[in-house]
């Protein structure tokens, strides 16, 4: 039996209030729980998503597991997964109502702040400090949108991740960093190279310094050698994928949405990933097989 839903315009503002509500009133049984594990709190500050990005999500997540939750339930909930402080400023502020709640939170917390934050983060070189590539990723095209997404700001973006994971591209293909610009309709096939790339040479670092008789050199810093020479014996293509696979056991934080839809595109993408890197590697063993004195 559906729970029979109310007319926010036919009853008194009070009555629709979240401190008025039972919290689990009218709400499919784990309803909470079940967002909960899916969506995180609205923090409202980056690099956190924005107040549109993220209540798009939450709205997709209910729509996977509750398609027919009605809008008072669903606007309950919202106001339940956000931040404390930010749930508690609401509700003092007597904006816990259908009626005021979106305006007030388009009002407190504008894209703006996104903006100069990805402004200020992109001019200091710290976007990137400390992310892995999958995160990265994410950060940059949150970045490149919120800053306008323009071919200048995607060019820039593009540039700060280029520069911040250039040890680990050093045999990456020359036409990463042939172009003139890049725009936001080349930003997915772009960003996608550079995590190959990436991968692919964290890959052959982690086969090596786990090669038997095989240790850690002591010229390497963070899985690179200083002087910058290359392999000329590759490991095998086994051991590349399985420590490409080692990588990816790491959970991969996603900025905007956490639902199921998303994790499928995650795990397609990582394996066509892993497939690449096998022929890459192959190609690699083919080029030292080809080199002279080999056998």
């Amino acid at each position: 039996m559906s729970t029979p839903t109310t007319n926010p315009a036919s009853c008194p503002a009070t009555q629709h209030r979240l401190s008025n509500l039972p919290s689990q009133q009218g709400l499919p049984s784990g309803a909470l729980d079940t967002l909960q594990r899916n969506v995180k709190p609205f923090t409202g500050k980056p690099p956190g998503p924005t107040w549109e990005s993220w209540k798009t999500s939450l709205e997709s997540t209910i729509r996977d597991y509750y398609p027919q939750m009605s809008t008072g339930a669903q606007f309950r909930l919202t106001i339940a997964l956000l931040q404390d402080d930010i749930r508690d400023l609401v509700i003092k502020a007597g904006k816990d109502t259908m009626e005021n709640f979106e305006q007030f939170m388009k009002a407190t917390y504008p894209v703006s702040l996104w903006a100069d934050y990805y402004d200020t983060a992109l001019h200091s070189g710290t976007l990137f400090k400390g992310q892995n590539i999958h995160v990265a990723c994410t950060i940059a095209t949150d970045a490149a949108w919120q800053l306008g997404g323009t071919s200048h700001w995607c060019t820039q973006v593009t540039k700060a991740m280029l520069a911040e994971y250039h040890a680990n591209l050093e045999q990456a293909p020359h036409a990463l960093w042939d172009f003139a610009e890049y725009t936001a309709g080349k930003m997915v096939e772009c960003f996608t190279a550079i995590t190959q790339a990436v991968l692919a040479s964290q890959a052959r670092q982690a086969a090596i310094r786990t090669a038997p008789g095989r240790g850690p050199s002591s010229q390497e810093t963070r899985g690179l050698p200083t002087g910058g020479t290359k392999d000329s014996n590759p490991p095998s293509t086994d051991a590349i994928v399985a420590a490409v696979l080692v990588a990816m056991k790491v959970e991969t934080p996603v900025a905007n949405s956490s639902n199921r839809g998303r994790a499928r595109c995650q795990k397609d993408r990582q394996a066509k990933e892993i497939a690449d890197l096998r022929a890459e590697n192959e190609r690699l063993q083919q080029a030292a097989n080809q080199q002279p004195g080999k056998a």
